[in-house]
């Protein structure tokens, strides 16, 4: 483990109530599945802790 922030606090909030569900079709052009295939020779290699990501959203990925 390397200590990073997986969900905030605010975000489990917001799933145990949920208030990230929604009852329409799914709006996305893309499925997750999908696109984790068509990426998957770098999916993974790379590391960016979402916290500082958040917070240096104009970094490049490498500089994280």
């Amino acid at each position: 483990m390397i200590g990073d922030v997986i969900l905030t606090w605010r975000e489990f909030l917001a799933l145990t109530r949920g208030l990230l569900d929604c009852d329409g079709p799914a709006t996305g052009a893309i499925r997750l599945t999908d696109w984790a295939h068509e990426h998957r020779n770098t999916l993974g290699v790379r590391y960016a802790g979402g916290i500082t990501r958040r917070i240096r959203r104009d970094a490049a990925y490498e500089a994280l």
